[in-house]
């Protein structure tokens, strides 16, 4: 039965990732780091943009479980 649980969250976590696409959910510890592969970007707008899409991330992967 756990074994049959994990496969299913498994399965959702792949689905959810697929659907939002893996570069959504890039972790940057910092501005140098983040400004290495994103020269103009906003570090402050991309740290919102990053945690809206882990509690989206979170509140579905609840919600299919």
């Amino acid at each position: 039965m756990k074994a049959r649980r994990q496969r299913r969250i498994n399965a959702i976590v792949d689905k959810i990732n697929n659907r939002i696409g893996n570069n959504t959910m890039r972790y940057f510890p910092d501005l140098s780091s983040f400004q290495s592969i994103y020269t103009e970007g906003d570090f402050i707008e991309w740290k919102i943009y990053q945690s809206v899409a882990a509690e989206l991330f979170a509140h579905d992967l609840e919600r299919l479980c």
